[in-house]
């Protein structure tokens, strides 16, 4: 059976060539299922806002902001979903469908809402509670006589930001798998919370592991971002054609890679820690 190569126990190695094969087998479902966010997308893009290395700025303009915030807490959580299914889908049954995904999404809609935006407000919390904390340290170095004072105060500064960064990203990756659970266990009518707390144990022991698999895969969408303020300087102007082409290449063509290695790792530790069964998997699914 074909899908047997992603049940098992993998290095680090082994999941990325297991993702970007998962991510190649179901490339037309995984576009077309991102399809709602890339057009939203290109419709913020295309009225002036902004992509970077931290992702979409939050446009001026009213109605361009929230069709933002509608796409950040609604159209995301619910695409992430269906993108979760189709990748599940494929490893469990052999192939995917764009119907089935969003017929799941859409039925699950107020947890998938609930939990991305539960992750994502505590994830925004920590950073903003070390931002304000090394902006303190910032304003004492700029404002002090002493110049030794204000190296260490910069250092500190940089120390706590560094320490943010790393409590937020520890915190994601321990409720990453959260999608995954609620995807492939809706028979046991697991709610956010429980998805969370199930995704938090089953990354237990192998956080930096996977932390290095999911750093590697999202520096790809990061590096094309990041390429539109290094040719705009280059032209020496604003481009709205390289925000869009580089946006929607980052957002819409390969980030459903980054979704389909959380769906890899999280049937990797199924197998791994809990003796995940394929064939009894399956049968269930089946019925």
């Amino acid at each position: 059976m074909d899908q047997s190569r992603y049940l098992k126990p993998m290095e680090l190695g082994e999941i990325l060539d297991a993702s970007v094969r998962l991510y190649r087998k179901n490339f037309l479902v995984l576009i077309t299922v991102q399809l709602p966010l890339t057009v939203i997308l290109f419709f913020i893009l295309a009225t002036g806002g902004r992509i970077s290395l931290l992702g979409i700025s939050v446009p001026t303009k009213p109605l361009t902001s929230l069709i933002y915030y509608i796409q950040l807490f609604i159209v995301r959580p619910l695409t992430l979903g269906a993108i979760t299914k189709a990748a599940s889908d494929s490893i469990l049954k052999g192939s995917s469908s764009v119907k089935e995904a969003y017929r799941f999404s859409l039925r699950n809609k107020r947890k998938l809402i609930v939990t991305y935006f539960i992750i994502s407000v505590v994830s925004e919390f920590v950073v903003a509670f070390f931002i304000v904390i090394s902006l303190e340290a910032i304003i004492d170095a700029l404002t002090s006589e002493y110049i030794i004072y204000s190296a260490i105060a910069l250092i500190c500064a940089s120390i706590i930001l560094a320490l943010g960064v790393s409590v937020a990203s520890f915190l994601w990756i321990r409720l990453m798998s959260a999608f995954p659970i609620m995807v492939n266990e809706e028979n046991e009518k697991i709610g956010s919370l429980d998805a969370m707390k199930r995704s938090w144990n089953l990354l237990t022991g192998y956080t930096a592991k996977m932390f290095f698999a999911m750093f590697i895969v999202i520096l790809i969408p990061n590096i094309i971002q990041s390429t539109i303020p290094a040719l705009e300087f280059l032209v020496e102007r604003s481009s709205i054609f390289l925000t869009i082409f580089f946006g929607l290449a980052a957002q819409g063509i390969i980030y459903p890679l980054v979704d389909c290695t959380r769906v890899v790792i999280y049937f990797e530790l199924k197998v791994r820690k809990e003796g995940f069964d394929l064939e009894e998997r399956v049968r269930q699914v089946i019925k």
